[in-house]
């Protein structure tokens, strides 16, 4: 593995000593409110001794949202829904899990790179659709998007731009289309990426899970680009917080990346448990085999959010937190770090 200290970059400023780093946890366990931490309970210094930059934050999530949303307007035009089983369903063929994965790998090579910026909502789904078609070439799957007839091709875009012109808030899919690429970066110089996603095994399964599920599989497809620099922090929660969490953030609210739920059918089909700990060593490290064969190893740290936890205040707004209401939560990420970066 490339070394992690910190070294010039071409531009003169240093980059931090985490560069990358993957966030992963069961759903509802606190990754959006640790970003929401780090970003707003944190001063610049405080995060330089954490080892992080400015943070540019990469997530899974929208995709899926998008994808729902394609789901949706299929269903209300009368065509075969493509990408989930209903509206409460899981995916129909699980390899969209590496699906989101490449899209992901995409996003990353994508930050300083100058994209077109569309005349309109149209063009950006047309883009949204193209990526998850090469997404999928990549993974295996046949793309389905480009299947459709052009004239319901143009009939489902239509409908999903009239969903986006809906006045009811900024859904996470929606950002997608509003701002295409609004991570993009003109340099990372200073910056560390956070890449957010979760991942699971069904329920009465064994470890190591099956092909593709869990973080087993799902790491093993992250870029080598991504590998080479990332550090790893797990929130851990156990299954009953993790249902718990979702069902009470599970209301209406224009922000969906903080609130939205998750099916009974898809926690049981995909997130009843974790294989975090069975890819870590004895000393913490985790483990693995990327998709060619190579071994990985990364240094990885566990924040503790199990039982009322601590990360709840970050749902409010930044102005409403109080010092001793972030304490708890800061206190343990400084250990965290504090370890990964002993880890270099």
């Amino acid at each position: 593995m490339a070394s992690k200290s910190c070294f010039p970059s071409k531009g003169g400023k240093m980059r931090p000593s985490i560069e990358t780093l993957l966030l992963i946890a069961l759903p509802a366990s606190g990754k959006s409110e640790v970003r929401k931490c780090l970003k707003h309970a944190f001063t610049s210094a405080e995060l330089a001794d954490l080892g992080i930059g400015e943070t540019v934050d990469l997530d899974d999530y929208p995709y899926v949202e998008f994808e729902r949303m394609v789901n949706i307007a299929c269903r209300s035009l009368g065509m075969s829904e493509i990408f989930f089983d209903g509206p409460d369903g899981g995916f129909k063929n699980p390899l969209e899990w590496l699906v989101l994965i490449e899209l992901l790998n995409e996003d990353f090579r994508n930050i300083t790179e100058q994209r077109h910026v569309f005349d309109n909502h149209f063009l950006a789904v047309c883009d949204l659709f193209e990526r998850i078609d090469r997404a999928e070439q990549k993974v295996g799957v046949a793309p389905r998007l480009i299947s459709f007839q052009p004239v319901d091709r143009v009939r489902l875009i239509d409908a999903i731009v009239a969903e986006v012109a809906n006045p009811e808030g900024m859904s996470a899919a929606k950002r997608l289309i509003i701002e295409p690429y609004f991570w993009r970066r003109s340099s990372l110089d200073g910056c560390t990426v956070i890449i957010e996603f979760s991942r699971g095994i069904p329920k009465d399964s064994f470890l190591p899970p099956e092909f593709p599920f869990g973080y087993t599989h799902s790491l093993a497809w992250l870029s080598p680009e991504i590998l080479e620099t990332a550090f790893v922090l797990n929130i851990m929660v156990t299954r009953e917080d993790s249902i718990r969490k979702d069902k009470a953030r599970n209301v209406p609210s224009g922000d969906s990346t903080m609130n939205h739920g998750l099916p009974d059918v898809v926690r049981e089909g995909a997130y009843w448990g974790d294989d975090f700990a069975h890819l870590c060593d004895a000393e913490g490290w985790l483990c693995f085999s990327d998709c060619g064969g190579m071994e990985v190893t990364l240094p990885a740290a566990v924040f503790d959010n199990t039982g009322v936890g601590c990360t709840d205040v970050f749902r409010r707004q930044p102005e409403t937190w109080t010092s001793e209401e972030v304490a708890p939560a800061k206190e343990k990420l400084q250990a965290a770090f504090a370890k990964l970066r002993a880890m270099l």
